[in-house]
């Protein structure tokens, strides 16, 4: 199973993704899948409206996934990928807090997060730098800048080694990614109007002071949507959590109920065919969604049962598809038939 998929598997936040200003807000068991009557609309048109009612379940149109901020202008050579976490879970509340990271090829690029608090606060610091987030680092600047007239603190330097990471990729792509290193970085950190704070961190070609600043005074609130979508949802079910390749709705009754999308990457040499090979134990289902087929598991999580859907996007990724073992096989097609990936 992909590492996104595995991902949304834990991840059990409850509040939808709303501007930075706004974000303080943060069954039974089943035989196998039923056959269903109703016949989901088809991928090739427009994704579906809703409310669509598929045996006794009404779907109405998801929640649209958006990042609340745009990098204006987009610099160019950089693919860039978004994240939400935080809200309300079952264990508990936790800061929402939103991040994007534009990376090139080659490994130059910058990152940042969106948090409702300086996280320096949490870093446990007696001086003026954050002891531990820099153990690793020769720090070789530090002072204010402004961004847009308001006050930055910066810290600038070096990893004492390569700071490495897979370069960006594509769930369709077939070669394994290649690995790229960066050796220096800089960081700003400063706080919104809105009170929120922003940690912006640029490397190699983005570590200089310049360069991080113009980052900075880029930054626009203008939603973006991602690239992975789900048209159709459970009626009062809401947006829980995405990163760049997996999204997540929950049940806002029983949060222990979700909806999960995870794309997985074809260089790892994942099918359709040996999708979740080794986590279930049951019958392989094959049912035809957007005219292709698809296969459906039931999965064992130890603590509850889920069905597990593996089908192939127009364009060649392959995606996941995780919901409670209440939902009947035309409930499943039919989720399934509206996810849509427009990178």
């Amino acid at each position: 199973m992909g590492a996104a998929v595995l991902a949304v598997a834990a991840a059990w936040t409850t509040a939808v993704v709303v501007a930075p200003s706004d974000s303080r807000t943060p069954g039974g068991e089943t035989a196998a899948p039923s056959d269903s009557t109703q016949t989901p609309g088809d991928q090739t048109e427009a994704p579906l409206s809703g409310p669509v009612i598929v045996d006794g379940m009404t779907l109405v149109a998801a929640e649209r996934v958006t990042f609340p901020v745009s990098v204006d202008p987009v610099p160019e050579g950089l693919m860039p990928s978004f994240r939400r976490g935080g809200g309300p879970t079952p264990f508990g509340d936790y800061p929402v807090t939103w991040s994007a990271a534009y990376q090139s090829t080659d490994g130059d690029g910058f990152w940042f997060e969106i948090l409702p608090d300086d996280p320096r606060e949490e870093w446990d610091y007696e001086h003026e730098l954050p002891q531990w987030t820099y153990d690793n680092s020769e720090i070789t600047e530090t002072g204010t800048v402004s961004v847009g007239g308001i006050e930055a603190d910066l810290v600038r330097g070096d990893y004492d080694r390569p700071h490495c990471t897979y370069e960006p990729s594509t769930p369709v792509q077939t070669e394994e990614p290649e690995e790229v290193c960066t050796s220096s970085f800089a960081d700003l950190f400063w706080e919104r109007p809105d009170g929120q704070w922003v940690w912006l961190r640029g490397e190699d070609e983005y570590s200089e002071t310049a360069a991080v600043v113009a980052v900075a005074e880029s930054m626009v609130d203008r939603p973006q949507p991602v690239d992975l979508q789900i048209g159709l949802s459970p009626e009062g079910w809401s947006l829980s959590y995405y990163e760049e390749r997996a999204i997540s709705f929950v049940n806002s009754t029983d949060p222990n109920q979700r909806l999960a999308v995870g794309l997985a990457e074809r260089w790892r040499r994942e099918t359709v065919e040996n999708a979740f090979q080794g986590m279930y134990e049951g019958a392989e289902q094959w049912v035809t969604v957007n005219n292709r087929p698809a296969k459906v598991v039931l999965v064992d999580q130890g603590d509850l049962k889920e069905w597990f859907l593996a089908g192939e996007l127009e364009g060649g990724a392959i995606f996941h598809l995780q919901v409670p073992e209440t939902f009947t096989q035309a409930q499943i097609v039919a989720v399934a038939e509206q996810v849509t990936y427009t990178p």
